[in-house]
């Protein structure tokens, strides 16, 4: 059965949504994505503090909690990309939200 249009899309602004309220400001993160709905799908974006090693931080959230996000180096400095999708749960961004936590702690 398809999930009619509407539902996708409240679907993915909610879990991105979650993913910015869950992470922004947590440690070494802060929220770079538009805050307006228009401008923002599946996909949020983090700029990483100076003071963490994002490659680090990305390489230890897929060995030690099986998470995986994309890292971008622009310009000098870090971004951490959280990708959301309808199969993804909130119980998956709280685990996330805990990993980046005791990373961001040992990095």
């Amino acid at each position: 059965e398809a999930i009619p249009e509407d539902a996708k899309q409240r679907r993915f602004y909610g879990l991105s949504q979650l993913v910015r309220e869950s992470l922004d400001g947590v440690a070494c993160l802060r929220c770079i994505t538009p805050e307006t709905r228009q401008m923002r799908a599946g996909l949020t974006s983090f700029i990483v503090s100076p003071s963490i090693d994002g490659n680090r931080l990305r390489r230890s959230l897929w060995e030690r909690h099986r998470i995986e996000v994309n890292l971008v180096e622009l310009g000098g400095a870090q971004y951490l990309r959280v990708s959301t999708h309808l199969y993804n749960c909130e119980e998956e961004i709280e685990t996330l939200l805990r990993a980046v936590r005791i990373e961001s702690s040992t990095t």
